[in-house]
């Protein structure tokens, strides 16, 4: 009988042994899965990722830094905004240079050039390469305060030569953009 109750015993100090282990392992994973989710939340309130489907800008991966968002835009740098014109849906996230900034002067010569502070950034073209017709942005003048004039490296790009990208709106920047690959 002693020798059955010493075996119980054993037996219930190894699977106690066993459930401990067991829980340390379990509670591990658990905290390292619950630090990973809130590592995850924490970086997604400053940045998210921005995929380049067109051939605008070279690369086709963005992060962009959100803590950005709404401030004074600095020309040549590259940012991510929302699009609210006509051509593609409203509120498409855009990523592109901004070449014209409030207190830029844009001009536009008779062969659809434009110009921002007397230096080329693009020529409208007149059709699309579907054939539609483009019209040129109407702009003309001093950038106003809380616009930018938002530019690509394409000849087919689509951006603010264009009346319907227009200019961009201050308010609508999500943040500047960092290209990964």
């Amino acid at each position: 009988m002693l020798y059955f109750a010493t075996w119980r015993f054993a037996l219930k100090q190894i699977r106690s042994e066993q459930f401990q282990a067991n829980y340390t392992t379990f509670a591990r994973k658990f905290t390292l899965m619950v630090l990973a989710a809130y590592c995850v939340y924490a970086v997604t309130l400053f940045y998210e990722f921005n995929v380049n489907m067109s051939y605008s800008l070279p690369g086709k991966l963005f992060v962009v830094n959100k803590t950005d968002q709404g401030k004074v835009v600095q020309r040549g740098e590259v940012y991510a905004f929302k699009y609210y014109g006509g051509f593609y849906p409203h509120n498409t996230k855009f990523t592109k240079h901004i070449v014209g900034v409030a207190g830029d002067v844009v001009t536009m010569d008779a062969d659809r050039n434009f110009y921002i502070n007397n230096k080329f950034v693009g020529q409208a073209k007149p059709f699309s390469k579907g054939g539609q017709p483009l019209e040129a942005n109407p702009f003309r003048g001093v950038i106003p305060t809380g616009k930018f004039w938002f530019a690509t490296s394409e000849v087919d790009g689509f951006d603010s030569r264009y009346a319907l990208a227009g200019l961009g709106d201050l308010q609508d920047i999500i943040g500047r953009s960092h290209r990964l690959f």
